[in-house]
């Protein structure tokens, strides 16, 4: 009996003393077998093309954990013009910096020895990601044949749970996608044959999200704030969700004017969140293009200010929706836009008058379909639409719908139609007293509808203007106050306007063809403005 507790005594000490000497043994004894394994692993598996380099691995043996510091993972030049040259070259060569990694559930041996692997959990933090990549095939799978890439044919790799914090970007070239403080994290990654033709996986991983949180980025010349709240990317799903967008310009409207030196349009733009389903999250973070089914955008508020009292500047080209977007710089392919709630409103300052006037749109939602300046689909279809409601001046309904060719893009074409129903017309006076010197004491409208077609040179189509009860008062401004002047006001009322279309009791109201040439330095919405102008004038008179 004695013998046996002597027995069990050793044994105890053997297992702590095995214990205590892997607990304190030296990473230095498992480093360089594991440098190599691992290098060795991502040569193979890119078929040389990708190095690895690590500055400092610490290891936990007893807990089954690794620590590496300072890694590198780069493309072999030599490598890579042989692949190029052969025609095999993938379309993004990445170049990975890690400050540290951390692994758990692994132990050396395990790494040393298993060709299947499977991990816990692996951390990665603050990766500089720089992707160098080339045109890219609409909705193309980053995903494909990747299991073909990595040559583990008859191997398999799991990871339960893979974290990416912190990811930056330095931006170098232009064929550089570029992004920072980017958060990713992977779930069940499974590389072997059974998950290779998944397609209910992403990157070989059971559920994939890459968060960003508080995107800030200063425009050109500091006119402008971009600030985004959170962005979520469900690659899986193919749907990205943001939140609290924002182009907020630089200061108030004064400081402001400091930054330029002609007539530009303020905006001032809040959306509170916004959903992008179907889209090659891919090809926009690595700038190939904006590819998406659907765009729902909801709670938007949108506030533009013009001050007239500032140089025309140069002449504007090509500033039309449609135009701007066929010059955006990259491909863009959206079937739908639909926006609900947003707010629009637009002030302008009258140096004549010194007084703004200002049109607003409430409770406006609508529909664009089409939104696209690649020439394939453009040949199936050359119309973006819009088809728009809003609330005007909190008074009338508006219904519009806009045409913009895309066929006929360098000459601007497009065309409306718009109806403004019954409303109370003193109601304008946000617009009349500052913009035009004159304020409505009453009128009724009964309807506005309007067809236009246009192009960069002037606009045209027809006006129906009906109303009735048309008085007003004509203004001057008086040391910044705007007063009334009695005798222009008498001879406008009694002897210039109508006071109703129809002027009599079952007559028609009338329709009045309007012809307005377009000024180069004014916006594509002036246009549409100055043009219903033209025709509600000729009504009037």
């Amino acid at each position: 009996m004695k013998g046996k507790w002597i027995t069990l005594t050793v044994l105890l000490a053997i297992i702590t003393g095995a214990f205590l000497y892997l607990k304190i043994r030296k990473s230095d004894d498992f480093e360089p077998q594991i440098k190599e394994k691992l290098a060795k692993l991502v040569s193979e598996a890119s078929d040389g093309l990708y190095k690895l380099d690590i500055n400092k691995i610490e290891i936990d043996i007893t807990a089954g954990s690794i620590t590496a510091k300072n890694i590198l993972l780069s493309p072999d030049s030599t490598r890579m013009s042989q692949l190029k040259n052969a025609g095999t070259l993938g379309n993004n060569i990445y170049t990975v910096s890690l400050k540290k990694l951390d692994l758990e559930g692994l132990s050396p041996s395990v790494l040393i020895d298993q060709k299947n692997i499977s991990l816990d959990k692996l951390v990665l933090e603050s990766p500089e990601i720089e992707i160098i990549h080339t045109e890219r095939m609409q909705g193309s799978k980053d995903t494909s044949n990747m299991y073909e890439k990595i040559k583990m044919r008859d191997q398999s790799f799991s990871v339960k749970q893979l974290l990416l914090r912190n990811i930056h970007k330095n931006k170098k070239s232009k064929k550089v996608s570029s992004f920072k403080d980017l958060s990713a994290s992977f779930t069940d990654i499974k590389i072997d044959s059974a998950t290779v033709n998944d397609s209910t996986r992403f990157l070989f991983a059971k559920d994939a999200v890459i968060f960003l949180k508080g995107f800030s980025q200063v425009t050109e010349k500091r006119k402008y704030h971009f600030d985004i709240d959170s962005i979520a990317l469900r690659p899986q799903k193919g749907s990205m969700e943001f939140y609290e967008m924002k182009l907020k310009p630089e200061g108030t409207k004064e400081d402001f004017n400091k930054l330029i030196t002609y007539q530009q349009d303020r905006y001032d733009i809040i959306i509170k969140k916004g959903n992008i389903s179907n889209i090659n999250w891919f090809s926009l973070l690595s700038n190939d293009g904006f590819y998406g089914d659907e765009v729902k955008m909801e709670g938007g508020t949108v506030n533009i200010y013009h001050d007239r009292s500032l140089p025309g500047g140069p002449r504007k080209a090509d500033n039309f929706p449609h135009q701007m977007l066929m010059n955006a710089g990259i491909p863009v392919s959206i079937k739908k836009i639909f926006l609900k709630d947003f707010s629009l409103s637009y002030e302008e300052l009258n140096p004549k008058s010194g007084h703004t006037g200002t049109v607003e749109f409430k409770n406006v939602n609508g529909e664009i379909s089409n939104v696209t300046n690649i020439s394939s689909a453009i040949s199936n279809n050359n119309f973006i639409i819009v088809n728009a409601s809003a609330d005007f001046l909190n008074a009338g309904k508006l219904d519009a719908v806009f045409k913009f060719d895309l066929v006929k893009e360098k000459t601007g074409a497009f065309s409306v139609d718009a109806t403004l129903g019954a409303m109370d017309g003193v109601k304008l006076n946000t617009i009349t007293e500052g913009l035009a010197l004159v304020k409505i004491k009453s009128l009724g409208v009964d309807k506005l509808q309007t067809h236009i077609d246009g192009t960069n040179k002037s606009a045209s189509g027809t006006v129906h203007f009906a109303y009735h009860d048309l008085s007003f008062d004509v203004l001057k401004n008086d040391e910044g106050d705007l007063k009334k002047r009695g005798v222009f006001s008498f001879i406008a009322n009694a002897i210039i306007v109508k006071k109703s279309n129809p002027g009599k009791e079952g007559e028609q109201a009338k329709q009045y063809a309007v012809l307005h040439e377009h000024d180069p330095h004014r916006s594509f919405f002036n246009l549409i403005w100055k043009t219903i102008l033209d025709g509600i004038l000729k009504t009037v008179k």
